[in-house]
């Protein structure tokens, strides 16, 4: 090898070298994101809004409107990037009236659970979830700072007869109102597979009487295009039953897979026995 051809095979070394660390720093530098979206533009899940007791006790109102007004909800995925999903909230009520709003929602921002509508898919119990809250404290009269809130777990949970695995956040707290102590509950579910919400539930009630709700908000989904939607008739039950039994068949071929194996080679030792009695027989015979 001629000095300028190894020069210039030296060059090519030397350049691919480069282009692969440039690749390893920006790795470095720029980490994939730890958690991925499941879902996709176009998208969408339809809520019902359902109240009890007195809603306007809640202090969470749904966008502009009393609960009571609201008739259904509609949540469409517009756009989804690597940081964040944008979403089109419909508020439909009864006399008609509609209100619309755009929502960016990303796993690093803080936003009140209530408008998180979309979460990383598969994600699990003890996931974070930002909040910028500043809540009363009855114990010191003074209010405290949360700044996230933890999955509590997953589970398996039927919406619409479908059983799907779903994360869920239930979370209370203490708010004082006309004397009274107000204990107020959330309760958030998202879809583990495709992290859409499923069901938001707000509830209250004064202490000293738990059994006696002052109002609850339920809104839970009725309806989706990311996956088919049966009926309520079709209980999880059923479907957990129908897993059961197709694990049971699977089971059963596969011992009796191994049986007839086991069989099989029990046998041939046998048969190589008597082939050398024949063989001993011949010889004593000679």
């Amino acid at each position: 090898m001629t000095d300028r051809a190894l020069v210039i095979a030296l060059s090519l070394l030397l350049s691919v070298a480069v282009v692969v660390l440039a690749f390893l720093i920006a790795g470095l530098c720029c980490p994939e994101s730890e958690y991925k979206f499941g879902v996709k533009a176009g998208g969408w899940v339809k809520y019902i809004v359902e109240c009890s007791g007195d809603p306007h006790l809640w202090n969470v109102p749904l966008t502009y409107y009393s609960p009571m007004d609201v008739k259904w909800i509609r949540v469409e995925v517009l756009s989804v990037s690597e940081n964040n999903v944008t979403v089109k909230e419909t508020i439909h009520c009864f006399d008609g009236a509609e209100h619309n709003r755009t929502i960016i929602i990303s796993p690093a921002r803080p936003m009140y659970p209530s408008i998180r509508y979309v979460i990383p898919a598969n994600v699990n119990a003890g996931y974070r979830l930002p909040v910028n809250l500043v809540l009363p404290d009855i114990t010191t009269n003074e209010h405290k700072k949360i700044g996230e809130l933890l999955i509590n777990e997953t589970i398996l949970s039927s919406y619409g007869g479908v059983a799907r695995q779903v994360n869920v956040l239930k979370w209370s707290w203490l708010y004082p109102y006309s004397g009274n102590i107000e204990n107020l509950t959330e309760l958030y579910v998202w879809d583990k597979m495709t992290g859409f919400l499923l069901e938001k539930k707000w509830q209250s009630y004064f202490l000293g009487y738990e059994n006696t709700s002052l109002s609850t908000v339920l809104v839970k989904i009725v309806d989706t295009n990311l996956w088919h939607m049966g009926k309520e008739t079709q209980s999880i039950w059923n479907q957990i039953c129908l897993w059961a039994i197709a694990s049971c068949i699977v089971a059963f071929v596969a011992i009796a897979t191994v049986a007839i194996r086991k069989s099989s080679q029990q046998d041939k030792p046998e048969q190589v026995s008597r082939a050398g009695d024949n063989d001993w027989k011949e010889g004593k015979e000679r």
